[in-house]
Formats: C-alpha cells, sequence, structure tokens
C-alpha cells in the first residue's frame, strides 16, 4: 500500500532526496566553483565595460 500513496492523483509525487553517494561532495563542490568562476567572468566584464565606457 505505501507505494500507491506515492501516486496519489491530487498530490504531485515529489522524489525522495537519494542518500549521499561518494561522489555527491566533490560534484557540489565542483558545481560551487563554476559558480564562483561564473561570478568573476561576470565582475570582471563589468569592470571592462566600465573601463570602456569612459
Amino acid at each position: 500500500m505505501p507505494a500507491r500513496e506515492n501516486h496519489h492523483p491530487f498530490r504531485p509525487r515529489v522524489p525522495e532526496p537519494a542518500p549521499l553517494a561518494l561522489g555527491e561532495p566533490m560534484r557540489l563542490e565542483a558545481v560551487s566553483w563554476l559558480q564562483w568562476a561564473e561570478q568573476g567572468m561576470l565582475l570582471l566584464a563589468l569592470s571592462l565595460t566600465r573601463i570602456a565606457a569612459r
């Protein structure tokens, strides 16, 4: 019966959080590094456009 409860017609099925795998912290760290690099590129572009606007 608990399996059918997951597919209740009036409630959207929410995927259960998967157990933390061994590679999960590395993947999260890589995502944070990507966000950090993207922010740095945005700041660089902003400063370059400000320099060019002078």
